[in-house]
C-alpha cells in the first residue's frame, strides 16, 4: 500500500505546494514568508515520500528486500521513524507560515475598504462644502432681500427670487385643495 498510495500521494503533495507558489495570487501577495514555507512544505513531503513511501518493513520482494527498516538502520544508524517525526514537526512549522496567507489577505481587504472609504470621504467633503457655499449665497441673498424691505425698496437681486421661490418640484406639482 505504501508503494501504491503513500509515495505518490506524497510526491503529488510536494509538486502541489511547489506549484501553488507559482500561483498569481501567492505571487501577489509579494510573502517571502509564505513562499518559503510553501518551499518547505514541498521539501518536507518529498523526503516524507521517501521516508514513508519507499522504506518499509523487510519484505520478499524488490524493494522491500533492499530498502526497508533494518537496511536503513544500518546505513544510517538512525531509524527511520525519527526522519519521519522530524518530517512531521517541520510540516507543522511550515504549515504556520502558510496560514499566514490569510492575515495578508484580510490586511489587503482592509487597506482596500479603508481607501474606499478615504474616498468616499473626501467626495462627502466636497459635497458639504459646496453646500455650504450654496446655503451661504443664500442666505446673503435673503439677508439683502430683507434689508431692502426694511429700507423699502425692492431687492434688485434675483437671487432672492431663487432663495424664496418654492423648490422645483413643489412648482410644477398641482395645488392640493383642502376639503373644508
Amino acid at each position: 500500500m505504501r508503494y501504491l498510495l503513500g509515495f505518490p500521494g506524497a510526491i503529488f503533495a510536494a509538486v502541489g505546494f511547489w506549484q501553488q507558489r507559482k500561483s498569481p495570487e501567492i505571487q501577489n501577495l509579494g510573502s517571502y514568508h509564505v513562499d518559503r514555507s510553501l518551499i518547505g512544505m514541498a521539501a518536507i513531503f518529498a523526503l516524507y515520500a521517501f521516508f514513508s513511501g519507499l522504506l518499509v518493513p523487510s519484505g520478499p520482494f524488490f524493494p522491500a528486500s533492499v530498502l526497508n527498516y533494518a537496511t536503513f538502520k544500518d546505513a544510517v544508524g538512525i531509524p527511520v521513524q525519527i526522519f519521519r517525526m522530524a518530517c512531521a514537526l517541520l510540516a507543522a512549522h511550515f504549515i504556520t507560515g502558510i496560514l499566514n496567507i490569510f492575515n495578508l489577505e484580510s490586511q489587503s481587504r482592509l487597506e482596500k475598504a479603508n481607501a474606499g472609504l478615504s474616498q468616499t470621504n473626501q467626495q462627502l467633503e466636497t459635497r458639504v462644502r459646496e453646500r455650504t457655499l450654496e446655503l451661504a449665497q443664500a442666505r446673503d441673498a435673503v439677508m439683502r432681500a430683507l434689508e431692502a424691505t426694511i429700507a423699502g425698496q425692492p431687492d434688485p437681486s434675483p437671487a432672492a427670487d431663487a432663495a424664496f421661490a418654492p423648490p422645483r418640484a413643489e412648482r410644477h406639482a398641482p395645488a392640493l385643495q383642502v376639503a373644508a
